[in-house]
């Protein structure tokens, strides 16, 4: 018997000023979660379709209604669509905003670094189901999320999906399951907040701090990671960072 009382509602606010695109994408999200019903048997969707920027103020000017996601096309009639969801945003902070788009538009179609991006509409069925899927599990507390700053800008990424971090200068790239970022932490600090809970990261380099769990093999001098990537491993780190991996894969390492 399903207990009720766990049920999450997922709020969905679809706005087009064309009513057969939002049908489309009513009828698509419907069909998905049927199919996945037994992984999201605690959850139910609720759609809702706006045509233009003053209907969706009518469902939230009370206070009480909310959206967890509101899918906006970029080009909206008689007004931009991103200066719309501008105005939508000052009230309703916490909704997270998908802005369909012919084009991309910036780096921002496979990875939800921040709770405004873009996806090619071509896209849509395919990406949708992978970003509610992430939302679901941050609201859960599944994942542990890194969160950072860089150019004024609020990032997000799952610490899972990070693969490994570099340093170059004064700026550390983080390369991560489907594209890399920037950011200003050092990797001492990176290692302290990647770590907190589960202790997958390791120090291979002055340089380099990589996740164990993309290790495919370890050699002498370097280490291939599972998408075909190979970091130095330095002899100072060399001792500890078997030691890491073999504590996290129950392998013993032998040359």
């Amino acid at each position: 018997m399903t207990d009720h009382s766990k049920i999450r509602m997922f709020k969905i606010g679809i706005c087009d000023s064309n009513i057969e695109v939002i049908k489309k994408y009513t009828d698509f999200l419907e069909e998905w979660l049927k199919s996945e019903k037994k992984k999201y048997q605690q959850t139910k969707l609720k759609i809702y379709g706006f045509l233009k920027k003053e209907e969706i103020d009518e469902y939230l000017k009370n206070g009480q209604n909310m959206l967890d996601l509101l899918i906006q096309d970029i080009e909206m009639e008689k007004k931009d669509g991103i200066k719309t969801t501008e105005e939508i945003k000052k009230g309703e902070q916490n909704v997270v905003v998908v802005f369909l788009t012919d084009h991309i538009q910036c780096d921002l179609e496979s990875r939800l670094l921040t709770n405004t991006f873009y996806c090619l509409k071509d896209n849509m069925e395919e990406w949708l189901p992978i970003m509610i899927d992430k939302l679901w599990q941050m609201e859960k507390g599944d994942e542990e999320i890194l969160e950072w700053s860089w150019r004024k800008k609020k990032n997000m990424i799952p610490i899972k999906d990070i693969i490994y971090c570099e340093r170059d200068l004064r700026i550390t790239y983080l390369y991560y399951t489907g594209g890399n970022a920037k950011c200003h932490l050092k990797l001492d600090e990176l290692e302290e907040k990647l770590n907190r809970k589960k202790k997958n990261f390791c120090r291979c380099h002055n340089s380099f701090l990589v996740n164990l769990s993309y290790i495919e093999k370890i050699e002498k001098d370097g280490l291939i990671l599972s998408d075909g990537d190979i970091l130095p491993i330095s002899r100072s780190r060399k001792k500890e960072t078997l030691k890491h991996y073999e504590e996290l894969k129950g392998n013993q390492i032998i040359f």
